[in-house]
């Protein structure tokens, strides 16, 4: 699977200029690598996994089925990571590589075929790793164990004590300068310099004027820093941004299983709680959230709730109860964001300082991680200048923080690692000082407001290789119908229906279009006239999002239009419709998913506007239709009409001819 069922898979543009899948382009590099080596697809599901999310932190692959079984074939692995174990010169060549996690300094021990787990009693020989290629590695003899000499045929091997798997940092520095950061990660132990071209690193550091930077996809993470002094400070951050993805690679279920948990997060607003998917959805610096958790399970758990912060900043946000938050079954729920006298306030969001303020939004993340003993994690949060100390734990509380100290860990004995979940929640923060908590429309064809921030170049600044300006088209948006089903009321009654259009356009008019239409004593059954349904008229560039709302009339209630006038002074209105448009020069290189927050946070503006004089509003309708689309040209639906609530409805999208002057 490409991505987890609430995620999305993203493409980007190849050498070549075609868009390509990013799980396709991770599994064909893996596949490549391996040549005929005979792996299971266990073995390297993390592997692809792990390239995926060096590109894009909210894609997660996964595979389901006979996973153990070998890579095209019906044989299944032993499992356990068993490698097979030959003779070769000197040493001897395991048939495990970097492709599943070898490392150099690896332990392997040797055991006669038919082992099913490594046992000091039967062991033959231990073995350390020396040099490791994507699929294989040559090892050098530590021991002969209970008296063997030699290496029987057909020998496997299991690991015993693994070493942290470094990151690849790709370097965008002079020559000169490389020794000094090479020989620092290499104490950082967690980091490496990316080989030339190597997919998927880290993040890059890079090195003008005598200051680093260090940068992801989307621009700079952090406030440059100098070579000369600040190099250790910026390791560090890169040690922290490879923690996190270490954090994020751990989901899924280890001896705890999902069923056991219930798991609910959401957004606040007015002191109410509004559930959200755990992926996918849309947040501002106003917004804030809760998380509640409820046990299913028949034995005691514990539950430690994480942020990821936007650079990598791992934070313990249950720190209130260091071993975990206890989750029996049939208790009450807990609630991460209520006060004690049960009030339910949220956790408040912020925008780290020295980070850019791009009107493009940011992957939030949250990791719930449930064990079934008492267990301190705390070791696992970072800061972002200071390193934090391994202390001796349980063998979870070793694993996590490996994710930082690089330290080699016991695989071999015997104790088990305690069971454990992880579950993993995202949404993009939008750096923008507004409360974008989404509203209900009874026909949603854009649920959170996603569709434009999925398409194949949304996060693409656009540069040499792209138009400066996207080609406009002309389209014309009108409602066809609309009927009153049940105007619910005694009689006949008042009502307004207002629509909100937002593209992307060279001029603020040409980049939304409110429309109002009021209708007078209205009862049952009624068509109402539509001589002006048209609600959009114009050029569109990249996307263009359309919302209806209906609303019972109120005597000399305003426009949308003239409400959206008095919100024209303020800065959420300002920063909103200036994402919306087209600019050449440096404005040209932001990501256009700049423009799809900006939509929703006037959509949910245009909500607000019409409450203030409706009082009540139905959000009747809301979809979304991207420029490869024809931006939806025809009729929605293609036949009959919507229903929703007491309304029937049409829309029709045609495509126009354009002036020269547009």
């Amino acid at each position: 699977m490409a991505c987890a069922q609430t995620e999305s898979a993203y493409e980007s543009p190849a050498r070549t200029g075609v868009y390509r899948g990013a799980f396709t382009v991770a599994l064909l590099e893996v596949l490549d690598e391996l040549g005929g080596a005979e792996l299971s697809w266990a073995a390297i599901a993390d592997a692809v996994r792990q390239r995926v999310l060096r590109s894009f932190v909210n894609q997660h692959p996964d595979l389901e089925g006979p996973i153990r079984r070998r890579l095209f074939s019906l044989v299944e692995d032993e499992g356990g990571g068993a490698a097979p174990v030959a003779p070769a010169g000197q040493g001897f060549r395991l048939g495990a590589g970097r492709i599943v996690g070898v490392q150099p300094g690896d332990v392997y021990g040797a055991m006669p075929l038919g082992a099913k787990a490594y046992d000091p009693a039967r062991a033959i020989a231990t073995l350390e790793v020396e040099r490791v290629s994507a699929t294989s590695a040559e090892a050098r003899l530590r021991a002969w164990m209970a008296g063997h000499a030699a290496l029987p045929p057909d020998s496997i091997a299991f690991p015993i004590e693994q070493q942290a798997a470094p990151r690849p940092v790709a370097l965008a520095v002079p020559d000169a300068a490389r020794p000094a950061i090479e020989e620092a990660f290499a104490r950082a132990r967690t980091l490496r310099a990316a080989a030339p071209d190597e997919p998927g690193a880290l993040a890059t550091l890079r090195l003008a004027g005598g200051e680093l930077t260090i940068e992801d996809p989307e621009g700079p993470l952090f406030p440059p820093m100098r070579l000369d002094g600040e190099l250790p400070l910026a390791v560090k951050n890169l040690a922290n941004l490879g923690a996190a993805q270490g954090l994020r690679a751990l989901e899924g279920e280890h001896g705890v299983y999902a069923s056991e948990l219930e798991l609910e997060w959401g957004a606040v607003e007015r002191g109410e709680p509004r559930p959200m998917p755990e992926h996918g959805g849309s947040l501002g610096l106003h917004d804030r959230f809760y998380v509640r958790l409820r046990s299913k399970a028949q034995r005691p758990l514990f539950a430690h709730v994480f942020d990821i912060g936007l650079r990598g900043k791992i934070k313990l946000l249950t720190s209130f109860s260091p071993t975990g938050v206890p989750l029996y079954h049939g208790d009450p729920d807990f609630v991460l964001g209520r006060h004690p006298d049960g009030r339910l306030a949220g956790i408040g969001l912020g925008w780290p300082a020295g980070m850019p303020r791009g009107t493009f939004p940011r992957l939030e993340q949250l990791v719930v991680i449930v064990t079934t003993e008492r267990v301190g994690l705390q070791s696992l949060e970072t800061t972002e200048a200071l390193a934090v100390p391994r202390s001796a734990g349980s063998k979870l509380q070793t694993l996590l923080a490996q994710l930082q100290d690089g330290l080699a860990r016991d695989v071999g004995d015997e104790t088990p690692m305690e069971g454990f979940l992880v579950k993993r929640i995202s949404f993009s923060l939008h750096p923008r000082d507004t409360s974008m908590i989404d509203h209900p429309f009874e026909i949603d064809e854009n649920p959170l407001r996603q569709r434009g921030a999925v398409a194949p170049g949304a996060w693409l600044a656009r540069g040499a290789a792209l138009e400066a300006l996207p080609q406009a088209r002309g389209i014309a948006i009108r409602i066809a119908d609309l009927v009153v089903e049940d105007n619910r009321a005694l009689g006949k009654a008042d009502i307004r229906v207002d629509a909100l259009v937002c593209t992307r356009s060279t001029s603020e008019a040409g980049s939304r279009a409110t429309w109002t239409q009021k209708f007078q004593r209205v009862k049952d059954g009624d068509r109402l006239p539509l001589d002006n349904g048209l609600v959009f008229h114009g050029p569109a560039s990249d996307f263009v999002d359309i919302c209806l709302w209906v609303s019972r009339d109120t005597e000399a209630s305003l426009e949308l239009s003239k409400l959206f006038t008095e919100r024209a002074t303020s800065a959420e209105f300002k920063e909103a419709a200036g994402a919306l448009l087209l600019a050449a020069g440096a404005a040209a290189l932001v990501p256009w998913v700049a423009a799809v927050g900006a939509s929703a946070v006037l959509a949910r503006m245009a909500y607000e506007l019409i409450l203030s004089v409706a009082g009540k509003s139905i959000g009747l309708y809301r979809t979304s239709f991207l420029a490869h689309e024809g931006f939806g040209a025809g009729r929605h639906p293609a036949t009959g009409l919507y229903r929703a609530q007491d309304f029937s409805f049409s829309l029709v999208i045609d495509p126009v001819e354009l002036s020269p002057a547009s």
